[in-house]
């Protein structure tokens, strides 16, 4: 399943930001022992912009590209 649960996920003691969009900001965190990068809506509470993030993980979900990070899943 591609389902995660956010207690799976550990941003530290201070969450490191990564980068910064328009729709998300991407965060450092620890997956199980996996360096990860954490892609996190900036408005989520709007939800327009929900239909653009669902569609960007069902195409990373299918993508394998050396350039490109593998999407483990989502919350």
């Amino acid at each position: 399943s591609l389902r995660l649960q956010q207690e799976d996920l550990d941003f530290g003691p201070v969450e490191k930001m990564l980068g910064r969009g328009a729709m998300c900001e991407v965060l450092e965190a620890t997956f199980f022992g996996t360096q990860v990068a954490v892609k996190r809506l900036l408005h989520a509470h709007d939800g327009a912009n929900l239909p653009v993030l669902e569609r960007e993980v069902a195409i990373l979900t299918r993508l394998r590209h050396p350039n490109v990070v593998q999407c483990l899943g989502a919350l």
